[in-house]
């Protein structure tokens, strides 16, 4: 996919249950180029919004797993075989 085509953030909704948040993931988000003021969201099929919506700047889904884990590296690439 091309990067123009990548999405400038991930939307999450987060809900407050027995004084903690719980954020989810509901949907992604671009800004528009020719309204500089305008972001446009998608949202997944089938999630209920209400409360606190979030939009986060978009990761890569193979960096966003070593983030999340801090003690896995990411794959280092193969050296070809000589």
């Amino acid at each position: 996919m091309a990067d123009e085509n990548k999405p400038h953030y991930t939307v999450h909704c987060v809900a407050k249950r027995d004084g903690r948040e719980f954020w989810t993931r509901v949907g992604v988000a671009w800004k528009n180029p020719k309204a500089t003021d305008t972001i446009s969201l998608v949202l997944n099929e089938g999630i209920s919004v209400a409360g606190k919506v979030v939009l986060l700047p978009f990761v890569e889904q193979e960096d966003a797993a070593a983030q999340d884990k801090p003690g896995k590296a990411k794959r280092a690439e193969k050296s070809p075989a000589t």
